[in-house]
């Protein structure tokens, strides 16, 4: 029985404290292999994190793509949120930590000017605004040393009207065996429509490479979510 992840957004979705209190539980419930997806992130930034390195995490939420390496030697994290509720939530979780820093950025038009091997973003990018996306990825790819690394995480839409409404359907029949309900199930995406717009798995590939990224690769996909 799940008693925090009851969120029944009345128009559009917001990262709230409700959101924010309930978000841990609704991502492990709402994305499919997701401790495995989680695992992989963690296991990528840690190939490009060398002793003193820097990693910034867009759209950080609470923290939970630092987690496992904040206590490498020597290496400094930068934490991206503009949700109230979520940097209220990362400043309490990591006071104790002197190499994190939480910056209250709007990535429409603002950025870090700070130099870094790894730049994460975990099912942020889909919410950023499509005409302020090349933007953001040609800063996040000006932002990077050389042989630095991106992890975008992301949902992704069908090539097709046919493909799509599959892997859609599939991907609410997961939800469902997770508990929630049809109501939840059509609240949310009401709610997230206009908010959450997510591209092709290809027009991802492509604007990272209009972006300036050479080597472009997905490594891990469930039906509608990927990892590249």
């Amino acid at each position: 029985m799940h008693d925090k992840d009851i969120v029944f957004p009345a128009n559009q979705w917001r990262f709230d404290e409700r959101v924010a209190d309930a978000f841990d539980e609704m991502l492990q419930r709402s994305i499919p292999d997701y401790s495995n997806m989680r695992a992989l992130v963690s296991a990528i930034a840690l190939k490009f994190l060398s002793k003193g390195g820097v990693l910034i995490d867009i759209g950080a939420s609470k923290g939970e793509a630092i987690a496992p390496l904040v206590k490498l030697p020597e290496c400094s994290f930068h934490l991206i949120d503009n949700s109230p509720s979520m940097l209220a939530a990362l400043t309490e979780r990591f006071a104790d930590y002197k190499n994190v820093t939480v910056h209250d950025l709007d990535l429409r038009s603002q950025f870090l000017d700070v130099k870094a091997n790894v730049v994460l973003s975990v099912l942020t990018l889909q919410f950023v605004p499509v005409e302020h996306r090349m933007k953001l990825l040609q800063r996040i790819y000006n932002s990077l040393h050389r042989n630095g690394a991106f992890v975008l995480v992301e949902k992704v839409i069908g090539a097709t009207a046919t493909v799509d409404d599959l892997i859609t359907n599939i991907y609410y029949e997961l939800k469902a065996e997770n508990g929630y309900s049809d109501y939840e199930i059509q609240r949310k995406r009401l709610s997230l429509e206009g908010v959450l717009v997510p591209w092709t798995a290809s027009a991802n590939e492509q604007a990272l490479k209009n972006a300036g990224f050479h080597q472009v690769e997905c490594i891990w996909r469930w039906s509608n979510l990927q990892v590249g």
